[in-house]
């Protein structure tokens, strides 16, 4: 097969392995990918820049199956090659940078994740200023950082700046924009500052609520929310908010779900201050999945 030849079935499997990502068609995934990589290994010298983008491609495969300790030397190859390829301050190079520490930071490990995200933020505002929509991702996962570091100041600074690149360049509803509320909202949470924490969940909610693919998503909110109005000690606010958590949880599984205990046991705590009822009722919920659950396994 000619070179060039070989370097557009290679973009026709990257592309293809992708989508079968996407889609938890795994193995197809591999399939596709294996041999792109193929293809692009033998190409010329001047085509390893689409080597790096299936390498991409390939690590977030492995990803997705939950394999990150052989998705880790293939992110690394792919900044390697921007890096020689485009340069440091090039934007390919900066977003490979990024996802270098985003990985690192979904991994826990954070003393890997930030040099490399303070590195990539840096090259970022040099290159296109402190306001471009490049920085958001990044400023997003500096800031979830040190919210685990417990440095909220820093933390809730860098969110602010990314919620306001999110709004002016997305919109006020777009689903990003919906995540870094939330984020911003934990640090409120974390701090104490729980009027500021629910203005912004109660906003997390309704921009979630309205996509049927954030259902999960907006049940966390709730239960956060829910959270927040106990601490303010407005308790039926908080009841009726793990309610239509519970309701909003039970549509993405089935009634008797695992997943479902953490939510139960939470709502659980705060009814059993003064209803008894419908405490028996959880209580014998949670004992019944528990038990089911010692039957999976």
């Amino acid at each position: 097969m000619h070179p060039e030849d070989s370097v557009r079935a290679a973009a026709v499997l990257n592309w293809l392995g992708i989508v079968y990502t996407r889609q938890a068609r795994y193995n197809e995934a591999e399939q596709s990918l294996s041999e792109a990589l193929r293809l692009l290994r033998r190409a010329p010298e001047s085509n390893r820049a689409d080597l790096a983008e299936c390498l991409n491609a390939m690590a977030e495969l492995r990803i997705a199956r939950h394999d990150p300790q052989s998705a880790e030397p293939l992110l690394q190859q792919v900044f390697q090659i921007y890096e020689e390829q485009l340069g440091p301050d090039h934007p390919t190079t900066t977003i490979s940078l990024s996802n270098l520490g985003s990985f690192y930071l979904r991994q826990g490990r954070v003393e890997r994740a930030e040099p490399l995200l303070k590195k990539a933020l840096r090259i970022q505002e040099q290159t296109f200023g402190p306001q471009h929509p490049q920085l958001a991702g990044t400023l997003k996962d500096l800031g979830f950082l040190y919210g685990l570091e417990e440095k909220f100041g820093m933390a809730e600074a860098l969110l602010k700046r990314a919620l306001d690149i999110e709004e002016r360049t997305l919109g006020a509803d777009h689903p990003y924009v919906a995540v870094t509320l939330n984020q911003l909202s934990l640090i409120y949470v974390n701090q104490g500052k729980y009027t500021l924490a629910e203005s912004l969940l109660e906003r997390t909610v309704t921009l979630e609520s309205r996509n049927p693919a954030l259902v999960r998503e907006a049940a966390l909110s709730l239960k956060w929310l829910a959270l927040v109005y106990s601490r303010e000690g407005r308790f039926a606010k908080a009841e009726l908010s793990y309610q239509q958590a519970i309701e909003l949880w039970e549509k993405t599984v089935t009634s008797n779900d695992p997943s479902l205990l953490p939510l139960l046991r939470e709502y659980l705590a705060l009814v059993r201050r003064n209803r008894s009822p419908e405490v028996r009722e959880l209580e014998n919920r949670i004992k019944a999945m528990n038990t089911t659950k010692g039957l999976l396994h």
